[in-house]
């Protein structure tokens, strides 16, 4: 976030203000700053650390900046002065933890620049390759929609209506509608992409109709010209079907996560869907559905971004460890079978230990029993590669387990 035309000595509280604006930078980047004297940025994410060992954390600014891991003050390079580096160390395992990056400017020259220097790591400014935003929601309203329509109205255009329209029917009784999207510039992984259509069906005498989402390979149809003759063809099967019930407009959500993560690993910025009915309905029974075109409750594309996989229980993130030391665990045998036995430090001897598979999913959680080496019951847990994740409340350990 950015926050400007305050004069300060040193960093504030930047949450209790409130940010002129505020977005995603790939790095702790201030240019997107509207002005360059009085303004202060505060950046919050995550860091991927290669390995577990000792950090060494720099900030180089003008003028004051700090640098947190978690809730731990790393660097203090606070107070009015021209570009200084200042440096700290912590001790952190290998895997994600929470940064955050305050910096002011008042007057003169506005610098930053945020460095790291570890166990396998020369130092370097952090780069945006080691950078990653926490889970975000964003919504998209689509670049364009229309519906089409069969039979005598087959080469008519309907591009500017505010509503779209599904059925399953023969010639003038048959609609479908198409929407684009623009999934370009999203940052970090989708972990969930929801279409969301604000929907109803137009007529009672019809309890539910089932309607299916399907990909469209083509993003060359224009809005203003699409019709039932020249309609593009969809690829594939549906990618999700939802039942619409009832003649009050609500929104209904279609999970097309899988799709929009393949298409952004082949580099392709835009999604086009073909939304129909799945089955034949008489009469004026059709599915009416607000569009881009509509006053308000518009259809949406929902993303989930994030860079952290999370569980069914917790995030993923990994909490810094004093530089006392680096505590860990020890598992026997390995690879192991019906039974394991862990070996913990005193002060995880009461923990909770958490089991994940290797795509990051909860599998089980059990409360250890209070002594420094414990025996556990794996035998119904299928072969295959673990995370075992013990959490004493202030920090976590983690081990790859492999059970055969």
């Amino acid at each position: 976030m950015c926050i400007r035309d305050r004069t300060w000595s040193a960093l504030p509280n930047f949450a209790a203000l409130t940010p002129v604006s505020s977005g995603v930078v790939s790095t702790f980047d201030i240019s997107p700053r509207s002005q360059n004297d009085n303004f202060g940025f505060r950046f919050t994410g995550y860091i991927n650390v290669p390995a577990s060992g000792v950090y060494t954390f720099y900030s180089s600014s003008d003028d004051g900046s700090k640098v947190y891991i978690g809730t731990t003050l790393v660097v203090n390079n606070d107070g009015l002065h021209a570009n200084l580096e200042a440096s700290g160390q912590i001790g952190l395992l290998a895997g994600k933890h929470a940064i955050t990056v305050d910096f002011f400017e008042q007057a003169g020259a506005e610098v930053l620049s945020v460095s790291y220097l570890g166990p396998t790591l020369a130092k370097q400014i952090i780069p945006a390759s080691a950078l990653f935003v926490a889970p975000q929601t964003l919504t998209r309203n689509p670049v364009a929609d229309a519906y089409v329509r069969g039979g005598n109205n087959a080469n008519t255009n309907y591009g500017s209506s505010n509503k779209l329209y599904t059925k399953k029917g023969t010639n003038s009784n048959s609609y479908e509608s198409y929407l684009r999207f623009d999934i370009s510039a999203i940052p970090g992984n989708v972990s969930s992409a929801k279409l969301r259509l604000y929907s109803k069906i137009s007529s009672t005498g019809v309890a539910s109709i089932p309607v299916e989402v399907l990909n469209v390979s083509s993003n060359t149809w224009q809005e203003s010209t699409i019709n039932y003759t020249n309609k593009p063809s969809p690829s594939g099967v549906a990618l999700a079907t939802v039942s619409i019930t009832g003649t009050t407009s609500r929104y209904y959500d279609w999970d097309i996560t899988q799709q929009v993560n393949a298409l952004r690993n082949a580099g392709i910025t835009s999604i086009s869907l073909l939304v129909r009915n799945t089955v034949t309905s008489s009469g004026s029974s059709r599915i009416q559905i607000n569009s881009k075109e509509a006053g308000s409750n518009k259809p949406i594309l929902s993303i989930v971004s994030t860079s952290l996989r999370i569980s069914d229980e917790e995030s993923s993130e990994q909490i810094a460890v004093p530089l006392s030391g680096i505590p860990d665990f020890t598992v026997y045998p390995q690879p192991a079978h019906d039974y394991i036995s862990l070996v913990v430090p005193e002060e995880y001897q009461s923990s909770i230990l958490r089991i994940y598979d290797l795509n990051g999913k909860w599998v089980r959680s059990i409360q250890l029993e209070g002594s420094t080496e414990q025996q556990i019951s794996i035998g119904d847990l299928e072969k295959g590669i673990y995370l075992f994740s013990i959490d004493n409340g202030s920090s976590i350990l983690r081990k790859k387990v492999i059970i055969q």
